[in-house]
């Protein structure tokens, strides 16, 4: 499935199934938004995967949450988004 245009936000990028989810949207086309709790593993993943942006925090932190998804560096930001993909618990 081509993601060209679209955007794909994956919170638990860093590693694993994330990781792997973000490399296979980027290969599709997609740019590509990781977030995670580890600010140095989100980093690295960022530039292996080309993400177009990293933000590390703590999904569980509802506020913290809903303002990625509103802050003006948001996905408003990214332009259209198509799914998103949350592997972590």
């Amino acid at each position: 499935m081509r993601l060209d245009g679209r955007t794909v936000v994956v919170i638990g990028g860093s590693s694993g199934i994330g990781l792997e989810t973000a490399r296979l949207a980027h290969a599709e086309g997609a740019d590509v938004v990781l977030a995670s709790r580890d600010h140095d593993r989100l980093e690295r993943a960022a530039s292996d995967v080309g993400a177009v942006r990293a933000d590390a925090f703590d999904a569980t932190d509802f506020d913290r949450l809903r303002s990625f998804f509103a802050e003006p560096r948001g996905l408003r930001w990214c332009g259209r988004w198509r799914w998103s993909w949350r592997p972590s618990g």
